[in-house]
């Protein structure tokens, strides 16, 4: 199968085939996964579960539901299953209830009505094609079935009191904007899921805050040295700049850019209510 803006991901800022993206992942969901897995039992997760998430990482979340739900089934849907850094394969290998999908989600399609839970973190957002294949995973849920979307909203540029920050991330959100990523979209989700049908909305704020010593940084800081040939190739960052950047005194480089937003609902169960 074709898969999805495999370009996009390979040839893009966020370099699926650099030797230190399976790093980047990893320190990632470190920081996500507790916020996730609190939201999911939230969701009253049951051990039968049949579950869909989309874009897996290197599949810490994806086994984590598949321990959680012995009784169900989980598909993890990532366009480089097969040959993206998150050695997704051998995952879905180890774990019985677990298979790994490398598929296009506006060509290839479920049955409507195949899963208790949908989850996306961290990935609609980087899609141009985000609003239809939401529309679609609605129709993939069951009557009652929960869905969560986790992704950034990017804080007002202007907020932040130093150049040297500013002119880094603007550089940085400047090339993902051009690779199709949307910052503000997960503030408009909750309106396009209810309009969707989605009831029992709610939404969850998580900062995200550098210079504190989150796991964040960790993810940054490898992604920044990933990102540096680009911006230097490019010229949309000087040397001068950069060294600017990182050598800011750690008390001056405290600074919040973005928000991890979690948006979830379920599917009304049309017979219940009726009932």
């Amino acid at each position: 199968m074709k898969p999805m803006l495999r370009d996009a991901y390979s040839a893009g800022i966020a370099n699926g085939d650099s030797s230190t993206e399976r790093a980047r992942l990893r320190a990632l969901e470190k920081w996500a996964d507790p916020t996730s897995r609190a939201l999911i039992e939230g969701l009253a997760i049951q051990t039968p579960w049949h579950c869909l998430e989309i874009g897996a990482g290197t599949g810490s979340l994806s086994h984590w539901l598949a321990e959680r739900c012995p009784r169900g089934r989980v598909v993890t849907a990532d366009m480089t299953a097969d040959t993206g850094p998150g050695n997704l394969e051998s995952w879905g290998s180890r774990v019985p209830n677990l298979e790994v999908a490398r598929i296009d989600l506006m060509k290839d399609d479920f049955p409507a009505g195949t899963f208790d839970l949908i989850h996306a973190r961290l990935v609609l957002a980087h899609l141009p094609e985000r609003d239809a294949i939401l529309q679609r995973a609605v129709q993939w849920l069951k009557p009652d079935g929960a869905i969560l979307v986790e992704d950034a909203y990017i804080l007002p540029r202007d907020d932040w009191a130093r150049d040297e920050l500013t002119d880094v991330h603007h550089a940085f959100l400047d090339v993902l904007a051009a690779q199709g990523f949307d910052g503000r979209w997960i503030r408009r989700l909750p309106s396009k899921l209810a309009n969707l049908g989605i009831v029992d909305l709610q939404v969850v704020a998580t900062p995200v805050t550098f210079g504190i010593g989150d796991r964040i940084e960790e993810s940054w800081s490898i992604g920044f040295e990933q990102f540096l040939p680009r911006f230097l190739r490019t010229g949309v960052l000087t040397l001068k700049q950069i060294m600017a950047y990182q050598n800011l005194p750690r008390t001056e480089a405290i600074y919040m850019p973005w928000l991890l937003v979690s948006v979830s609902g379920r599917r009304p169960d049309s017979e219940r209510a009726n009932s």
